[in-house]
């Protein structure tokens, strides 16, 4: 039987990266096989995605070759991985595209969506769209180290800095648009993580999947 895509996603500074690894590792303390990747490091080929965009591509354009790259992930990592462990999660992939080229409105997030299935990229099992105040964000990714400590304590950081940023709101606003589009499509859940632990994260994500499968014991 194949294994359980897990896709996490969400703006920069939200906390994928230690959200994955924790989710990761309580999946493996139940006795799961589990595998973990970034769409980033997995990418091999991400030069030619920053080239398109100095050069002045659409979003058409960038979409298509976020497309052609992330199928060649999936068959290259993904595919194989599903054949070998009971759990993958991927740490970013087709809900940034949905968001980044979309919002100069070329492309609807439809589109998106549809340019994937043509390409035969699987839906993942579960799609984790993770959202925080942008002031959060931007503390995060100021001083990681800190504030992941913080938050695995269980550490509420609100009220820690003021730094704001119209830029991030839009974009958080967005992938909000493409879970709203999601949730009636896919396996889909939203969590606002400023006021939680990655322990409670991880919570959430379990009982969702167990909610809707029998991947984990009730």
């Amino acid at each position: 039987m194949p294994g359980y895509l897990i896709l996490i996603d969400g703006p920069s500074g939200v906390g994928k990266s230690s959200l994955t690894k924790k989710l990761a590792q309580s999946l493996r303390a139940l006795r799961f096989f589990v595998a973990e990747f970034s769409e980033d490091a997995a990418d091999n080929r991400r030069g030619q995605i920053v080239e398109a965009r100095l050069s002045g591509a659409n979003d058409y354009q960038l979409a298509d070759l976020f497309t052609q790259h992330r199928m060649e992930i999936y068959q290259r990592v993904v595919f194989p991985a599903l054949e070998n462990f009971d759990f993958v999660i991927l740490d970013r992939g087709e809900p940034s595209t949905m968001v980044y080229q979309t919002m100069r409105k070329e492309m609807t997030i439809e589109e998106v969506f549809n340019q994937h299935r043509l390409h035969e990229i699987k839906i993942p099992d579960l799609i984790v769209i993770l959202v925080c105040q942008p002031e959060m964000a931007s503390f995060r990714k100021e001083s990681e180290g800190q504030v992941r400590q913080e938050r695995e304590a269980g550490n509420n950081l609100k009220g820690k800095f003021t730094k704001d940023s119209e830029t991030q709101r839009v974009i958080c606003r967005q992938y909000c648009e493409v879970f709203e589009f999601l949730k009636s499509r896919t396996n889909a859940i939203l969590i606002e993580n400023d006021n939680l632990s990655i322990d409670q994260e991880v919570s959430l994500i379990l009982k969702k999947i167990s909610k809707n499968g029998n991947h984990l014991p009730k």
